[in-house]
């Protein structure tokens, strides 16, 4: 297998879309010479790419790239995908179902593949920005992985050519002297070298940095515009006391919020501390055993360092002087100017979570409009602040994925598409507010209101610990959620489970004694799909527990074997419908796409099979052969006792 790494997500799909339309192109001029052209893929992977190719429809459309790439033979990752669809291509790779992937380092720094090859492409992350030596070399070590293959191999693309270099600048440039130009490129390919070289030739000695330390770094970096000779007690008082007026001002730096991250570390530091006010050598000792003062050259920058982190300490608890609301702050996770904002919303936001104890009687459109009221909120923060503005129908778009629709679906309502929104936009969208960032919005006030609601001598409804499951898998159910985790892949038949389950299943450890206690019949009868009985059987095993099987055998049904009947294969899914109205015993039989396979009568009462029948919904059924005559057919309708 080879992997072909990009730095930059963007280019992922239009290199995938290339080499389709190269594959195409080939496929083409082989054909018209009698042959056919395709990049090879494991048949004996057939059914994990099938499962694949829907979590990709279902997730971003029926016309994706993404789509289109798998059917060509090519898997096309990157950090933008949905998660399901992620998960999904990173088993094809692990299954080695094809032969060619691009990728990105959401890939290339994954776990072990059966890669052989790796092709480095570029290392620009764009706007100045590379790939650091250690992801280089992470890239690198995807080749050859061990247990997976022998030998692997690196191979790091250059393109020098000054025709293809010209073409990517400006009309003015490309009307320079050809000598000047040649110069520039000349130039160019120097420091491509050089830059080549420092990845080769850093390979071991690349350092971690502390998250911390480059925070202090930039606010030295900032005050040193203004105040070019530093004065560290200068500089003390004026973090101390947040006047933030006498540092400097740097394009795409803010300085609040770089501070607000920094005093988020900082409080990471005191987390421990249950004593309103700092013990000096408390704090001395704390910082001491940190990573960023082990990363200081010397004690002179150590004590430097420790009066400024102490200074920032003082202005911290003079704004919060209690050990419980910094220790509160760190338990949640956020800049210390996102804390401040829920802190002072809790009593809104406990009312919100409090209003969830008639969520089960509620419809997909009033349990939607209670996640969009806390997404409000959420959206305020500035760490959760979504990718780009927000369209005017996000809340729409919320009550549409967690009713089961996919982006497709979503993309042809009338509200969504007056805001001009394809599949991909959908998907796009989902992706970045519904699977990363409510998830962790709504754990994270799940965690801080549940201490809240103690203070306040009540408890919040326990569907409030769902909410972060309900908006990332796409459903409204909380049953739903436990069925998607238990390894049911769609969330159509994992709502259908979830109806079928019904109310009286409170938690994850009930659903699991239902299963075991007969229910996966249940599931079975009404025809949930066989690869999410599968899954859910196989989860239950893990568990410990053995499912309890229905003691009454499945009911065999024999059709005559005509030309329509004849066409069907052994393990070919059908749905049976009761269709007479003087119990003649007449049924129809249909394919899962709809389409008629015939109408039969029983040749003798089947009062189980007839039982479930009188249902309005369908029954599935599958197709397999008598014994003895392989021409003949017979249903095998999966009915319990009842």
């Amino acid at each position: 297998m080879t992997m072909v790494f990009f730095a930059r997500k963007v280019s992922a799909e239009p290199l995938g879309r290339a080499i389709v339309e190269a594959i195409r192109f080939k496929d083409g001029i082989a054909r018209a010479a009698g042959d056919s052209f395709s990049l090879p893929t494991d048949d004996g992977c057939r059914d994990e790419l099938d499962r694949c190719q829907r979590l990709i429809r279902e997730h971003m459309g029926s016309d994706s790239v993404v789509g289109q790439c798998l059917d060509a033979g090519v898997v096309v990752h990157h950090g933008s995908l949905p998660q399901p669809v992620r998960l999904g291509l990173e088993r094809v790779v692990r299954r080695g179902a094809v032969r060619l992937v691009v990728a990105t380092t959401t890939l290339a720094q994954g776990v072990n593949f059966p890669i052989r090859t790796v092709i480095v492409h570029s290392l620009d992350h764009g706007q100045g920005e590379r790939v650091s030596p250690m992801d280089f070399w992470n890239i690198c070590g995807r080749a050859g992985r061990g247990m997976k293959e022998n030998e692997g191999q690196v191979l790091f693309f250059v393109n020098d050519s000054f025709k293809e270099w010209e073409e990517t600048k400006t009309p003015a440039f490309r009307r320079q002297p050809d000598g000047w130009k040649r110069s520039k490129w000349e130039a160019w390919r120097g420091e491509q070298g050089r830059a080549r070289s420092v990845y080769v030739s850093a390979y071991g000695n690349y350092e971690v940095q502390s998250a911390l330390l480059s925070l202090l770094r930039k606010v030295v970096d900032l005050w040193r515009m203004t105040h070019p000779a530093v004065q560290v007690d200068e500089l003390c008082d004026a973090l101390a006391n947040h006047k933030l007026d006498l540092f400097g001002v740097e394009d795409g730096v803010d300085l609040e919020n770089l501070l607000s991250t920094f005093d988020g570390l900082t409080l990471a530091l005191t987390e421990g501390v249950d004593a309103d006010e700092v013990p000096p050598e408390l704090f001395e000792d704390l910082l001491g055993r940190s990573l960023a003062f082990l990363q200081l050259r010397s004690d002179q920058e150590r004590r430097a360092a420790s009066r400024i982190f102490a200074a920032r300490l003082q202005n911290l608890s003079s704004r919060h002087p209690t050990a419980a609301t910094r220790q509160l702050f760190y338990r949640l996770g956020l800049p210390l100017r996102d804390c401040e904002r829920v802190d002072a919303a809790t009593d809104h936001l406990l009312d919100l979570f409090l209003r969830a104890e008639g969520f089960s009687t509620w419809d997909v459109g009033e349990r939607a409009t209670l996640l969009a009221s806390v997404a409000d909120f959420l959206f305020q923060l500035d760490e959760l602040t979504p990718s780009g503005e927000l369209p005017p129908c996000w809340r729409r778009l919320i009550g549409l994925w967690i009713s089961g629709q996919n982006p497709t679906q979503i993309s042809q309502d009338a509200e969504v598409v007056a805001c001009d929104m394809d599949a991909q936009a959908v998907s796009r969208r989902i992706d970045d507010v519904c699977w990363y960032r409510l998830p962790w919005g709504y754990n994270m006030l799940s965690i801080h209101l549940k201490h809240a609601a103690e203070g306040a001598q009540c408890a919040l409804p326990p569907v409030c610990d769902y909410f972060s499951s309900l908006v990332k898998y796409g459903v409204h159910e909380p049953v739903a959620c436990w069925l998607l985790s238990l390894g049911v892949q769609s969330r159509i038949a994992a709502l259908r489970g979830a109806e079928l389950v019904g109310t009286d299943v409170p938690d994850p450890k009930a659903l699991l004694e239902w299963l075991l206690a007969g229910g996966l019949d249940t599931l079975r009868m009404r025809g949930l799909d066989r690869e999410s009985l599968l899954a859910i059987e196989s989860a239950v095993a893990s568990y410990g527990g053995e499912v309890r099987r229905s003691s009454r055998p499945y009911t065999r049904i024999p059709l005559p074997s005509d030309s329509t009947t004849a066409s069907l294969r052994g393990g070919t899914r059908l749905l049976l419908q009761r269709i007479d109205h003087d119990r003649s015993g007449t049924f129809r039989v249909l394919t899962l796409d709809g389409t008629l396979v015939g109408d039969y009568t029983l040749e003798q009462p089947d009062e189980v099979l007839w039982t479930m029948l009188e249902t309005p919904e369908l029954v599935s059924a599958v197709v397999q052969p008598l014994a003895g005559d392989g021409s003949s057919r017979s249903l095998e309708v999966l009915v319990t006792a009842v």
